[in-house]
């Protein structure tokens, strides 16, 4: 089935070099060394098939799991998603649209039906805009975004926002209450129009 549905594209080189990852000081950690080991897989596959995109592919695709999924056993990006030298010296690309022939012209993303970034089975994975992708991860509720105080960089709590209105009703100026509070008159008045805390 995998074989069938995939088509070895003939994807350009973004970049030349040998491909070669610039080693750090000190010991590798755990990640790290998956990561080169993966990576030393893939190089001896390439090696070894005379570099069949098809093939490598096959090699790293895993046993169906109960859920349906075929989880790639190769290299995975820091987004969770699986990814492969198309040729020596190439950059990685996403398996995902290698699988469903998605050229890196072609502006549309590889969407999973069953949420599991690392799965490569073809039945679970289908075309479509990135309008479509974040509408899907909306409904589904893996839409996450920061905001209020969960953010690192916040300087207002709820209880300051709820403070800011009040002030602001009572007929506090905006100068008057970031003196007060010690921040921008600016900020101030993102809080009161509601700019800034939407969701308070």
């Amino acid at each position: 089935m995998l074989e069938s549905k995939l088509r070895a594209l003939p994807l350009p080189c973004m970049r030349s070099g040998s491909g070669r990852a610039r080693r750090g000081e000190g010991t590798m950690s755990d990640e790290k060394k998956r990561r080169h080991t993966r990576a030393q897989r893939e190089a001896a596959m390439m090696r070894d098939d005379g570099g069949s995109l098809s093939a490598r592919i096959g090699w790293f695709t895993g046993p169906r799991e109960p859920s349906g999924c075929r989880l790639w056993r190769g290299t995975i990006d820091s987004h969770g998603y699986a990814r492969i030298q198309p040729r020596s010296g190439c950059p990685a690309v996403l398996v995902s649209r290698l699988i469903l022939g998605l050229t890196k012209e072609d502006a549309r993303v590889a969407m999973h039906a069953c949420d599991n970034r690392a799965c490569v089975e073809p039945s679970h994975l289908r075309p479509g805009s990135v309008a479509e992708n974040a509408h899907d991860c909306t409904v589904k509720g893996r839409w996450n975004p920061v905001r209020g105080d969960s953010s690192h960089l916040a300087r207002l709590t709820p209880r300051d926002v709820h403070e800011i209105r009040r002030m602001s009703r009572e007929g506090a100026t905006y100068k008057q209450i970031s003196d007060r509070l010690g921040l921008a008159p600016s900020t101030i008045g993102c809080v009161v129009r509601r700019v800034s805390w939407k969701h308070i």
